[in-house]
């Protein structure tokens, strides 16, 4: 493999919870200049004081200014497309984030002769029929159309600032109980974000256009949803109440808790509240995000050490 000189990386999405990984994993590389794309540069400007001095850039961009991302992408080598949300406002934010932007970007990328564009997204979600899936689906076949695209369809991302796995943690840890989808029964193949950001890396970093494509990624393990919460059980040293809810009912009440009952919730409850599960997830639920044929998983074709679920979580959930 060929490393690469002097090579500007243009992270849309660069200072969320993949993002500001990435974008620190990126900076520690010799030859690469990352540019984080972002609406939030408080938190941007946060990652790049980690950095080597010079190694990050932030740019404040409005995704939905077209003319401000073509400022965005003109100058860039490789574009990393980090942008999705579970959390619905309206059905055109899907149709915008998940679906337009990203044809928009595949569309410029074209116009810059941009060497690689890679897209993250999500998989098994070809034949499922939400709204969420039916935006990601289109979304990556627009990338598609930009001959030299990655997109990475990947299952259950897990990290110290996620939004699941922690959220879920601090449930089980202050009330004792979890509500138990599918009867605990739905397979996922967490990776560890880490992980994930090597492998972003190594693709980066490839000169022979050995990764384009689509391919699948995952963890080593496949763990059910019940599996996770055992797991909870094990790092806290006590029971926890594990209740069948109706998916039905619960769709209702997520929705209600991610729209209607926030303010309150947040000053009831947690004192900083995010509700684990989105009206989407629960409509997905039913889904297991694994990878079937181990042998098309990415992660295998990197001599990667990683750590087990439990390993992993347990350094930085704290008791």
């Amino acid at each position: 493999m060929t490393r690469i000189d002097n090579k500007v990386i243009t992270i849309f999405g660069g200072s969320g919870f993949v993002g500001q990984y990435l974008s620190k994993f990126l900076s520690q590389e010799n030859g690469f200049i990352v540019k984080i794309i972002t609406h939030d540069i408080d938190k941007a400007e946060k990652i790049k004081t980690q950095a080597p001095i010079g190694k990050i850039v932030v740019c404040y961009c409005n995704i939905f200014d077209k003319s401000k991302l073509e400022e965005c992408i003109a100058g860039s080598d490789i574009i990393i497309n980090l942008i999705a949300t579970f959390k619905e406002k309206d059905k055109d934010n899907f149709t915008y984030l998940h679906s337009q932007f990203p044809e928009i970007i595949s569309t410029l990328a074209k116009k810059h002769n941009i060497e690689k564009f890679i897209q993250l997204s999500n998989l098994n979600i070809e034949n499922v029929s939400t709204l969420y899936a039916k935006s990601r689906v289109l979304g990556d076949k627009a990338v598609q159309n930009f001959k030299n695209h990655v997109i990475l369809r990947s299952s259950l991302i897990y990290g110290e600032e996620d939004n699941f796995i922690n959220v879920l943690y601090r449930i089980a840890k202050k009330y004792k109980i979890l509500p138990l989808l599918n009867n605990g029964a739905t397979r996922l193949q967490p990776i560890y974000v880490a992980d994930l950001c090597k492998i972003i890396c190594e693709i980066c970093k490839d000169s022979e256009s050995r990764f384009f494509g689509v391919h699948k990624v995952g963890g080593r393990e496949i763990l059910s949803l019940l599996d996770i919460y055992k797991t909870f059980e094990k790092l806290l040293n006590h029971k926890i109440h594990f209740v069948p809810v109706n998916k039905s009912i619960f769709e209702v009440l997520t929705r209600i808790l991610n729209f209607k009952l926030m303010f309150f919730i947040n000053r009831l409850s947690f004192g900083s509240f995010d509700c684990p599960f989105s009206p989407e997830q629960i409509k997905l639920s039913n889904n297991d995000n694994i990878i079937s044929n181990e042998q098309e998983n990415l992660l295998n074709k990197f001599n990667l050490k990683t750590n087990t679920f439990f390993e992993n979580i347990s350094s930085y959930l704290v008791n």
